[in-house]
Protein backbone atom coordinates (compact mmCIF):
# COMPACT_ATOMS: atom_id res chain seq x y z
CA UNK A 1 0.00 0.00 0.00
CA UNK A 2 1.22 3.49 -0.82
CA UNK A 3 -0.41 6.85 -0.11
CA UNK A 4 -3.24 7.53 2.35
CA UNK A 5 -5.48 4.72 3.52
CA UNK A 6 -7.13 2.68 6.25
CA UNK A 7 -6.44 -0.86 7.40
CA UNK A 8 -8.97 -2.49 9.73
CA UNK A 9 -8.45 -6.01 11.06
CA UNK A 10 -11.32 -8.50 10.80
CA UNK A 11 -12.04 -8.36 14.54
CA UNK A 12 -12.57 -4.56 14.26
CA UNK A 13 -10.33 -4.16 17.34
CA UNK A 14 -7.20 -3.05 15.50
CA UNK A 15 -6.68 -0.54 12.78
CA UNK A 16 -4.58 2.19 11.21
CA UNK A 17 -5.58 5.25 9.24
CA UNK A 18 -2.88 7.42 7.74
CA UNK A 19 0.01 7.58 5.33
CA UNK A 20 1.76 4.52 3.94
CA UNK A 21 4.92 3.90 1.95
CA UNK A 22 5.88 0.45 0.65
CA UNK A 23 3.28 -1.23 2.89
CA UNK A 24 4.50 0.35 6.18
CA UNK A 25 3.14 3.22 8.27
CA UNK A 26 5.06 6.28 7.11
CA UNK A 27 4.30 9.90 7.94
CA UNK A 28 1.26 10.89 10.01
CA UNK A 29 -1.39 8.42 11.12
CA UNK A 30 -3.54 6.92 13.87
CA UNK A 31 -3.30 3.36 15.17
CA UNK A 32 -6.03 2.01 17.43
CA UNK A 33 -6.06 -1.26 19.37
CA UNK A 34 -8.71 -2.52 21.79
CA UNK A 35 -7.45 -5.09 24.29
CA UNK A 36 -9.65 -6.42 27.10
CA UNK A 37 -12.07 -3.54 26.53
CA UNK A 38 -9.36 -0.86 26.89
CA UNK A 39 -8.58 1.41 23.93
CA UNK A 40 -4.93 2.09 23.10
CA UNK A 41 -4.53 4.87 20.55
CA UNK A 42 -1.54 6.64 19.03
CA UNK A 43 -1.87 9.59 16.68
CA UNK A 44 1.33 11.04 15.36
CA UNK A 45 4.41 10.53 13.26
CA UNK A 46 5.58 7.15 11.99
CA UNK A 47 8.72 5.95 10.30
CA UNK A 48 8.84 2.39 8.94
CA UNK A 49 5.80 1.38 11.12
CA UNK A 50 7.56 2.65 14.28
CA UNK A 51 6.39 5.60 16.42
CA UNK A 52 9.03 8.20 15.60
CA UNK A 53 8.66 11.95 16.17
CA UNK A 54 5.83 13.90 17.79
CA UNK A 55 2.64 12.15 18.82
CA UNK A 56 -0.21 11.58 21.24
CA UNK A 57 -0.57 8.19 22.96
CA UNK A 58 -3.59 7.30 25.10
CA UNK A 59 -4.67 4.28 27.14
CA UNK A 60 -8.38 4.56 27.91
CA UNK A 61 -8.99 7.39 30.37
CA UNK A 62 -6.11 6.37 32.67
CA UNK A 63 -2.95 7.44 30.83
CA UNK A 64 -1.98 9.99 28.21
CA UNK A 65 1.36 11.09 26.75
CA UNK A 66 1.90 13.95 24.35
CA UNK A 67 5.41 14.52 23.10
CA UNK A 68 8.43 13.05 21.39
CA UNK A 69 8.80 9.38 20.46
CA UNK A 70 11.88 7.43 19.41
CA UNK A 71 11.78 3.77 18.34
CA UNK A 72 8.25 3.23 19.77
CA UNK A 73 9.22 4.72 23.17
CA UNK A 74 8.60 8.08 24.83
CA UNK A 75 11.87 9.93 24.39
CA UNK A 76 12.71 13.64 24.35
CA UNK A 77 10.25 16.12 25.90
CA UNK A 78 6.67 15.37 26.79
CA UNK A 79 3.63 15.61 29.03
CA UNK A 80 2.39 12.51 30.87
CA UNK A 81 -1.04 12.50 32.49
CA UNK A 82 -2.18 9.70 34.75
CA UNK A 83 -5.84 9.32 35.65
CA UNK A 84 -4.84 9.46 39.32
CA UNK A 85 -4.24 13.23 39.18
CA UNK A 86 -0.51 13.04 38.48
CA UNK A 87 0.98 15.14 35.67
CA UNK A 88 4.60 15.20 34.55
CA UNK A 89 6.11 17.68 32.12
CA UNK A 90 9.74 17.35 31.12
CA UNK A 91 12.42 15.08 29.81
CA UNK A 92 11.80 11.42 29.04
CA UNK A 93 14.04 8.61 27.86
CA UNK A 94 13.07 4.99 27.18
CA UNK A 95 9.51 5.88 28.37
CA UNK A 96 10.77 6.98 31.83
CA UNK A 97 11.20 10.39 33.46
CA UNK A 98 14.76 11.56 32.72
CA UNK A 99 16.43 14.97 32.81
CA UNK A 100 14.72 18.12 34.04
CA UNK A 101 11.02 17.89 34.77
CA UNK A 102 8.08 18.92 36.92
CA UNK A 103 5.73 16.42 38.56
CA UNK A 104 2.43 17.69 39.97
CA UNK A 105 0.20 15.55 42.16
CA UNK A 106 -3.19 17.27 42.36
CA UNK A 107 -5.19 14.61 44.24
CA UNK A 108 -4.69 13.28 47.77
CA UNK A 109 -1.52 14.64 49.41
CA UNK A 110 -0.92 17.47 46.92
CA UNK A 111 2.68 18.10 46.02
CA UNK A 112 4.95 19.34 43.27
CA UNK A 113 8.52 18.41 42.45
CA UNK A 114 10.72 20.42 40.12
CA UNK A 115 14.16 19.06 39.45
CA UNK A 116 16.25 16.33 37.91
CA UNK A 117 15.11 12.77 37.15
CA UNK A 118 16.98 9.59 36.29
CA UNK A 119 15.31 6.30 35.39
CA UNK A 120 11.89 7.46 36.73
CA UNK A 121 13.32 8.58 40.10
CA UNK A 122 14.27 11.97 41.55
CA UNK A 123 18.03 12.28 41.14
CA UNK A 124 20.04 15.45 41.69
CA UNK A 125 19.02 19.00 42.59
CA UNK A 126 15.34 19.71 43.06
CA UNK A 127 12.55 21.29 45.07
CA UNK A 128 9.63 19.36 46.59
CA UNK A 129 6.64 21.49 47.56
CA UNK A 130 4.01 19.96 49.83
CA UNK A 131 1.09 22.25 49.08
CA UNK A 132 -1.22 21.41 51.98
CA UNK A 133 1.59 21.42 54.56
CA UNK A 134 3.03 24.68 53.16
CA UNK A 135 6.48 23.08 53.03
CA UNK A 136 9.28 23.45 50.51
CA UNK A 137 12.16 20.98 50.66
CA UNK A 138 15.23 21.97 48.66
CA UNK A 139 17.98 19.45 48.23
CA UNK A 140 19.97 16.97 46.26
CA UNK A 141 17.77 13.90 45.69
CA UNK A 142 19.11 10.38 45.39
CA UNK A 143 16.95 7.70 43.74
CA UNK A 144 13.53 8.45 45.23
Amino acid sequence: MHGYGTLTHEDQKQGYTGWWASNVFEGFGTETNILNGITYEYTGEWRNSVKEGYGHFRIGDDFEYVGDHDSDEFSGKGLMRLGSGVDYLGGVKASKKEGHGVLIKSEGAKQEFCGEWLNDKREGPGVLIRTEALQALVGNWKGN
